[in-house]
């Protein structure tokens, strides 16, 4: 429920107003921007600008409690939104602040009596009922699903674009993908600067196969803002669906050269670069995923088939075993693992591995064909023949 947290902090901060000093309240407004261009620590410095021109400011200590939330800074959160509270004990947003830290404190009692305060100051704050419900479910007691937290949040400011992308990424998250379009447009209507719901609906679109739609989306999103590394990360994964590989080889290069310590455009780009031959540089971009995240068993797989491409059939059993102990649940390294043995001529030891990535995924074509292959070579003609019949089933006739 991290994600649920983070836009509910979001949620508080957004629908704020801010009453102060004209050049404290410029700072909070470019405090405000860079927090939602998910520049926390440049934000924090604009919000304490702001507090130490005007250190009586309620509203300036709860918007720092609230950038500080997200960051994972609690304490330090929890100190910030009780001098907001000090100086307004009436400042109900304040309350629902102190509730949501105290929620990842995991101090759940202390989160509901807080939101308890908010109520008593405002009956009606959808807000502050949906965080008692949250601190409630962490409690073990009844509160109702997680879409009514945010439907109770936008009943209660319906004009709110994060409680509506919060709703969004939550049908998102359940395959509720046409639902989740029609959250995401509204967010988007809300506040078309909203990076974040553009990238996300790029992803719903994406999931319902519609990728030259979500391109367009991620574009919106880096229009918005250029250096958004999930964007360019997430438009290359869309191009590489339509097969236009050099494409997305560029979008995971930009969003390398922005954050080159993100594994997952590492490893991104090293799938693309293995689809266009290039084994050498799918390599090194595999090692530096894996580098940057070493239990990163998706890319030790993709190493694995790179290894045995090139007919380096030791080296791919190593890279497969690496990733079956990380995740034994991913198929394609117990296919990969299977290959290399039967390559090897250990076709005893390949059988059982071709069996485990069926029974992970049992639509996986290549791997019944593998396991015809191989039962072929033993002579169990009736076997192979049943194995070859099923992947011509999934493919329906069609080349794998």
């Amino acid at each position: 429920m991290r994600f649920i947290l983070i836009i509910l902090s979001f949620i508080l901060a957004s629908a704020l107003p801010v009453q102060c000093q004209d050049t404290a309240q410029d700072l909070l407004d470019q405090g405000e921007a860079l927090k939602n261009l998910g520049r926390y620590d440049q934000a924090l410095l604009a919000l304490d600008e702001a507090i130490e021109m005007d250190p009586g400011n309620s509203r300036a200590w709860n918007r720092k409690c609230s950038a500080l939330d997200i960051l994972g800074r609690y304490d330090e959160a929890l100190q910030a939104c009780d001098e907001a509270i000090r100086l307004d004990p009436d400042f109900e947003g304040a309350w629902c602040s102190k509730g949501l830290v105290l929620i990842n404190l995991s101090r759940y009692k202390e989160a509901e009596m807080a939101f308890d305060e908010a109520i008593r100051l405002n009956p009606e704050s959808g807000l502050a009922w949906a965080g008692k419900s949250l601190a409630l479910a962490y409690q073990g007691k009844l509160f109702g699903s997680i879409e009514e937290l945010y439907d109770a949040a936008i009943s209660s400011d319906p004009g709110n674009a994060s409680a509506w992308l919060g709703k969004a990424d939550l049908l998102s998250g359940i395959g509720k993908y046409q639902e989740s379009l029609k959250a995401y447009d509204e967010a988007i209507r809300l506040d078309p600067a909203a990076s974040e719901a553009w990238n996300s609906k790029g992803v719903a679109l994406d999931m319902m196969g519609r990728f030259e739609e979500g391109i367009a989306a991620y574009d919106q999103a880096i229009s918005i803002n250029s250096s958004y590394v999930e964007a360019w990360t997430n438009k290359g994964v869309a191009l590489a669906f339509l097969g236009r590989m050099d494409e997305a080889i560029k979008c995971y290069e930009e969003a390398i050269r922005l954050d080159n310590k993100y594994e997952l455009a590492w490893h991104n780009k090293g799938n693309a670069l293995y689809q266009t031959g290039r084994y050498s540089e799918s390599i090194a971009a595999y090692d530096e995923a894996i580098r940057q995240k070493p239990d990163y068993a998706e890319a030790w797989s993709g190493k694995g088939s790179v290894l045995l491409a090139l007919g380096r059939y030791e080296e791919a059993i190593k890279a497969s075993d690496e990733a079956i102990f990380l995740n034994p649940s991913l198929a394609q390294s117990w296919n990969n693992k299977g290959s290399a043995l039967g390559e090897l001529g250990r076709l005893d030891q390949a059988l059982p591995c071709f069996e485990q990535a069926i029974q992970l995924d049992q639509r996986y074509v290549k791997a019944w064909i593998n396991k015809g292959i191989l039962l072929q070579a033993q002579g169990k003609t009736s076997e192979a023949e049943s194995a070859f019949a099923i992947a011509a089933e999934l493919t329906g006739g069609r080349e794998p």
